[in-house]
């Protein structure tokens, strides 16, 4: 009742008004107004980010701070502009001011030293274009937007693996590979490879995780299942790579909703994979892998970004709510949701393994 009362009188004619100048309710009223310019400015924020990584002023910024002459000489920007720029970053905690010099924040230094993140700001232009009619994109039931051209893999699904080589998929297989760094190390410290004698990474890409734990476990056989133009990339890849797990990787080609997996595998693991689907078609993979598991009674991992239980929590809710859209793929789901579908496909032992970051990445493990 209370909470109710409070917030018919914030929405009265005048009340933020006269409370804002009050010493008990000001707070309040300041602290909600700017909630309100941060909503409307958020998008603001985000090509901000863009910005600098597209002028490339944050590699710069990673091997020295520099003057705002050199980032505007840099950035082809007249020194107004770059001032402008630079004002901006430090508002929005990118950069920080030092002296006459500006440096990477803390959390710039991250973005700069991480090339998967850096992959993805420059990725997120097209996904900002197809959100620029976000009313559009929700009203359409099969929206043509350019997240689907990208990530052209959803448009096959469940056609076997001898419909020809997609052209894109050296594109948003090597993105995938530049992220993959974000999820593996989450991933190897999650899940013991204890008594697991050969790993078939479904959905794979270019072999990141395969690769790094083989090198970590030299009895460990491993492989990965892919479309076939994202093998032929991977293999292409992989030749001018010196790494002493490439020689140890076998590659598969083919849907992995409809051509059988090699035999002889008693791990299988997904990685971001089952959020790029919807619910019937992650439960028909599901269940394939159940049955391909059950004669050598092995398990699955699944890691992927997962929702959270908190209607509040943005990077579910939000921004994988309208990214899946975007892409024409699955949605966000929480580990409940996943749990319950591993249930349905046949798994009867499912357990949550905690990742230093669950916001990159959650995993769980299904046994038979």
């Amino acid at each position: 009742m209370l909470h109710q009362w409070v917030r018919s009188l914030m929405v009265r004619p005048g009340f933020s008004d006269w409370a804002s100048r009050s010493p008990w309710l000001g707070w309040l009223v300041r602290r909600r107004a700017r909630q309100v310019l941060d909503l409307m400015s958020g998008f603001v924020y985000s090509q901000i980010l863009l910005a600098c990584e597209e002028l490339d002023w944050l590699q710069a910024l990673a091997i020295r701070p520099e003057r705002e002459a050199e980032l505007a000489r840099l950035g082809a920007l007249t020194d107004e502009r770059a001032r402008l720029l630079v004002d901006a970053a430090v508002a929005v905690g990118l950069l920080v001011r030092q002296g006459d010099l500006v440096r990477l924040s803390l959390t710039g230094q991250v973005i700069a030293h991480e090339p998967g993140l850096r992959a993805l700001v420059r990725h997120h232009r097209m996904f900002y274009r197809d959100l620029s009619d976000p009313v559009g994109l929700l009203q359409a039931s099969s929206p043509q937007t350019e997240m689907r051209e990208f990530w052209s893999y959803v448009e096959t699904r469940g056609r076997g693996g001898d419909h020809g080589v997609d052209p894109r998929a050296a594109r948003y297989s090597e993105l995938m590979t530049m992220t993959q760094s974000l999820v593996v190390s989450q991933v190897r410290a999650a899940v013991p490879l204890t008594g697991t004698r050969a790993l078939l990474d479904l959905g794979g890409g270019q072999g990141r995780l395969v690769s790094e734990l083989l090198a970590e476990h030299p009895g460990l056989r491993g492989a990965v299942f892919d479309l076939p133009g994202v093998v032929a990339s991977a293999k292409a890849r992989a030749e001018g790579l010196q790494d002493r797990s490439t020689g140890r990787l076998e590659w598969f080609s083919g849907d992995f909703f409809a051509d059988p997996y090699p035999d002889g595998f008693d791990m299988v693991s997904l990685v971001r994979v089952l959020y790029d689907h919807p619910d019937d078609w992650v439960l028909r993979l599901l269940t394939r892998v159940c049955d391909y598991l059950r004669p050598l009674q092995g398990r699955l991992i699944v890691a992927e970004p997962m929702a959270s239980q908190d209607p509040r929590d943005r990077m579910g809710a939000a921004y994988f709510g309208f990214y899946l859209l975007a892409m024409q793929g699955g949605r966000p789901r929480t580990a409940a949701e996943l749990t319950n579908l591993l249930r349905q496909a046949g798994f009867r032992q499912v357990v949550a393994r905690p990742t230093p970051l669950p916001v990159q990445c959650s995993v769980l493990e299904a046994r038979l």
